[in-house]
């Protein structure tokens, strides 16, 4: 009988090709593991991203947050200049 697989090894890419090829009805156990592992990684990315940000200095928060508002004020202004 082939052994486990160790899902916390595999890249997001394998996860989701196992997700899609795996047998539902055979491996429902697996099919478990491979969702949770998923969720696991989803949180963590989450997670490593809100510490990213609280570890930027206020002056690189200022810019992010100026960028990321002049970005919504030119794409507003754009998508009113093609229509």
């Amino acid at each position: 009988m082939p052994s486990e697989p160790n899902y916390s090894k595999y890249t997001i890419t394998e996860l989701h090709e196992s997700l899609r090829s795996i047998d539902r009805v055979r491996f429902p156990e697996r099919l478990k593991q491979i969702n949770d592992e998923l969720e696991f990684r989803a949180n963590e990315n989450e997670q490593d991203k809100e510490n990213h940000i609280s570890e930027m200095s206020p002056t690189k928060k200022n810019a992010f947050v100026f960028f990321l508002l002049f970005s919504i004020v030119v794409s507003t202004l754009y998508a009113e200049y093609i229509q």
